[in-house]
C-alpha cells in the first residue's frame, strides 16, 4: 500500500514537472521581452496555495490537468486603450512569437536533458536479439535468422531492438548490419521495404521473446523454475507466434503437450504438461473449428542469404508453386507437419517429401524429393528457407470443434457455404469467417469434396471453442537488459534517442492522418497515468525516460496549428505579419472557440478510449 502511494506521488510529480517546464518557458521569455506576467499557475480551478511577488501571482490549483501563464493584455479586448509597454500586444510580432514558442522549446530542451540522464541512471530496454522473421520480408531475403544478435547498424553500436526499427523506418536506405550468430560474426546488408499498412519502411523482424507459463502453480507442479524458459512447444519453436497459434488449433483442449525447457544453466529438459481446458469467455467469437491447410510453396529464400539452408532446399529441389503432399509417409497439411517430422528425427536424417509440381501442360506432376539433414540446426535452417501458403480451400478440423464432431477430415476441400461458392483467396476466407461469426447459432450448410473427389453435405452450428489449457497459459515477454552509460556517451546516446522519438511522434501523426493507424489507439490522461505508474514501479531511469517521451509529445502536439494551442497562436502571428495588423477580435474569438471545441472533443474521445481499455 505504501509503495503504491509512493509510485502514485512519483506520477503526479513527473506530470507536474512537465507542465512546470512548459509554462516556465512562456514565463521566462515573457519576462525577457518585458511583458508583465499576472499569474503563473500549475493546475486549474480553486487555488490551493501560492504567493505573490513582483506583480505575479504564483499558485498551485486543485485540478492538476495542466497549467497556464497569464500575461497582461494577452487577449484582445482586455484593455480599452492602446496596449501599454508591458502588455503582450504592445510587443512586436517577433517578440510575441518567441514567447508563444518558448514552452515548446523548453519541452524539447527538457527531453534532451531527460534522455541522457535516464541513460546515466540506467534504464531497461529490449535486447537487440532477433525473434520472428516474416517470410519474404527484407530481413528474410537478406538471411537474418531468429536468434541473431545485432551488434551494429551502419557502423554504430546497437544497444536495443528499437535501434533497428528506427533505422529502417526513417530511412529506406540499405542497412549495413553486423550480426553475431552463435560464435560467428557476420555482415549483412538489408534493403527495407515500404509498408503501406504502417506508413513506414520495415525489414520484417520482431524482438526475441521469452516464453513462460502464466500459472506459477502449474509451473511448479512440472518443475519449471521462475527463470526457466520454454524453447519449443509441441515440436515447434515457442517464439514463433504464428506456428504456435496453428499448433494450438490442432491440439485437443484437454490433451497433454510436450515442451522443451531451457534451464538457467543452459541445459534443456523435456516436460509433458497437462492443464484444464480454457473455457471461452463472452468475447470469444463462435466458430466451426476449421483451419486452412498451408501446402503450397510461395517463396524461397535467395541462395546468397543462407547458403547452407539454400543448399538443402536446392538439393530437395523445391520450387515456387510446389504443393506438398506428404513427409515420411504422413500427410502434409501445413508447416507443423514438417516440424513434427523433423522433431521426430531429432533434427537429423532424411525427409522424404512427396509433392505435386505444376507441369508444362497445365496439370500437376507428382514427384518425390529427399532432404538430408546432418547438423543439429539443419531442420530449422531448412524450414526458414521457404514459405507455405494455402493452395485452395483444403481444411483441417480443430479437435473438439463442430467440424471434427461432424467427421470432416484433414485435406477435405470446402466447396460452398449455404449453397454459395467459397472464394479460395485470403479475402474470401476472411469473408467466410465473418459469415460464420455472424450466424448467431443458426444452421450452416457446408459442401465438401474429399481428396478422392467425393462430395458430401453437412449441417453445422458455430459455437465458441475451448482452447488447450497449456497453450492458454503461455506468456510472451520481451527480453530486457539494463543499459547504463557513462558520461559523455550517455549524452550522445540520449540525444540520438531524442531525435528518434521526434521522428516517431511525427510518423505516428502521419499514420493517424493517413488512416494507417486507428484513432482508437490514442490514449489520454488515464493512459499516461497508468503508463507512468508502471514505469515508476520499474525504475527511476524508466520514468525519467518516459518523461522525455511525454515532453517531446507535448512539444509536438502544442506546435500543431490548432487555435488555443501554441501552434495556433503562431499562425495568428504569421497572419498578422502578412496582413500588417492583428486579426479582428471576432475572427480570433471564433477560431479559438473552434480550437477549444476540437481539443475538448479530442480529450473526451481519448478519455473514452481509456475507459474502454480499463473495462476491457
Amino acid at each position: 500500500m505504501l509503495l503504491s502511494i509512493i509510485y502514485g506521488l512519483m506520477v503526479v510529480i513527473a506530470i507536474g514537472i512537465l507542465i512546470f517546464v512548459h509554462e516556465l518557458g512562456h514565463f521566462l521569455m515573457a519576462k525577457k521581452v518585458g511583458i508583465r506576467v499576472e499569474a503563473f499557475s500549475l493546475g486549474f480551478g480553486p487555488k490551493l496555495f501560492g504567493f505573490f511577488r513582483g506583480g505575479t501571482d504564483y499558485k498551485v490549483c486543485a485540478i492538476p490537468l495542466g497549467g497556464y501563464v497569464k500575461m497582461a493584455g494577452e487577449y484582445p479586448g482586455e484593455t480599452t486603450d492602446q496596449p501599454v509597454g508591458d502588455e503582450f500586444f504592445a510587443k512586436s510580432v517577433g517578440q510575441r512569437a518567441w514567447v508563444v514558442s518558448a514552452g515548446v522549446i523548453m519541452n524539447v530542451i527538457f527531453a534532451f536533458f531527460a534522455f541522457p540522464l535516464a541513460f546515466s541512471v540506467g534504464v531497461p530496454f529490449t535486447e537487440s536479439l532477433i525473434g520472428n522473421v516474416s517470410p519474404a520480408s527484407a530481413a528474410w531475403e537478406a538471411g537474418i535468422r531468429r536468434g541473431d544478435e545485432v551488434l551494429a547498424i551502419d557502423g554504430t553500436e546497437s544497444l536495443r531492438f528499437d535501434d533497428l526499427r528506427y533505422a529502417a523506418a526513417f530511412s529506406g536506405s540499405p542497412l549495413e548490419l553486423d550480426i553475431r550468430r552463435g560464435g560467428s560474426d557476420l555482415h549483412l546488408s538489408v534493403q527495407p521495404k515500404y509498408s503501406e499498412e504502417r506508413g513506414a519502411y520495415v525489414i520484417g523482424v520482431g524482438p526475441a521473446l521469452r516464453v513462460r507459463l502464466a500459472d506459477e502453480d502449474l509451473a511448479r507442479k512440472f518443475d519449471i523454475g521462475e527463470d526457466d524458459e520454454i524453447v519449443t512447444i509441441a515440436g515447434v519453436p515457442a517464439e514463433d507466434l504464428s506456428l504456435v497459434g496453428k499448433v494450438a488449433l490442432q491440439t485437443a483442449p484437454d490433451a497433454p503437450v510436450v515442451v522443451r525447457v531451457k534451464r538457467v544453466d543452459g541445459t534443456i529438459v523435456e516436460k509433458t504438461i497437462q492443464a484444464p481446458p480454457a473455457d471461452p469467455d463472452d468475447e470469444t467469437p463462435p466458430g466451426l473449428g476449421l483451419v486452412r491447410c498451408f501446402k503450397r510453396v510461395t517463396a524461397l529464400r535467395p541462395t546468397n542469404a543462407l547458403p547452407h539452408a539454400a543448399d538443402l532446399a536446392a538439393r530437395a529441389g523445391l520450387m515456387n508453386g510446389d504443393v506438398l503432399v506428404s513427409v515420411n509417409g504422413s500427410p502434409v497439411n501445413g508447416p507443423i507437419d514438417l516440424w513434427h517430422a523433423i522433431d521426430a528425427m531429432h533434427g537429423r536424417g532424411a525427409l522424404d517429401l512427396v509433392l505435386d509440381r505444376p507441369a508444362p501442360d497445365g496439370g500437376m506432376q507428382r514427384m518425390t524429393v529427399v532432404v538430408t539433414m546432418t547438423e543439429d540446426d539443419d531442420g530449422a535452417r531448412f524450414m526458414e528457407s521457404f514459405h507455405l501458403e494455402a493452395n485452395d480451400l483444403a481444411v483441417r478440423p480443430v479437435p473438439g470443434g463442430p467440424a471434427a464432431e461432424a467427421g470432416i477430415q484433414p485435406g477435405d476441400i470446402l466447396v460452398s457455404l449455404d449453397d454459395e461458392p467459397v472464394d479460395a483467396s485470403d479475402a474470401g476466407w476472411a469473408a467466410l469467417v465473418e459469415r460464420v461469426r455472424d450466424s448467431d447459432g443458426s444452421d450452416l450448410h457446408l459442401t465438401l469434396r474429399s481428396p478422392e473427389g467425393a462430395l458430401r453435405s453437412l449441417t453445422l452450428r458455430a459455437r465458441p471453442l475451448r482452447q488447450n489449457g497449456v497453450f492458454a497459459q503461455l506468456v510472451y515477454e520481451d527480453r530486457k537488459r539494463d543499459i547504463q552509460l557513462p558520461f559523455p556517451r550517455s549524452v550522445v546516446e540520449g540525444s540520438r534517442q531524442a531525435v528518434n522519438e521526434v521522428k516517431n511522434v511525427l510518423l505516428t501523426l502521419r499514420s493517424l492522418v493517413m488512416g494507417d493507424l486507428s484513432a482508437r489507439n490514442m490514449g489520454g490522461i488515464i493512459t499516461i497515468a497508468r503508463a507512468s505508474y508502471g514505469f515508476a514501479r520499474q525504475s527511476l531511469g524508466k520514468i525519467i525516460f518516459f518523461m522525455g517521451i511525454l515532453s517531446l509529445n507535448l512539444a509536438i502536439l502544442n506546435i500543431l496549428p490548432i487555435p488555443v494551442l501554441d501552434g495556433g497562436h503562431l499562425v495568428f502571428l504569421i497572419l498578422e505579419k502578412v496582413k500588417g495588423g492583428p486579426l479582428s477580435e471576432r475572427a480570433m474569438s471564433w477560431a479559438n472557440i473552434f480550437g477549444l471545441v476540437l481539443i475538448l472533443g479530442l480529450m473526451v474521445y481519448v478519455t473514452f478510449n481509456d475507459i474502454v481499455r480499463l473495462i476491457g
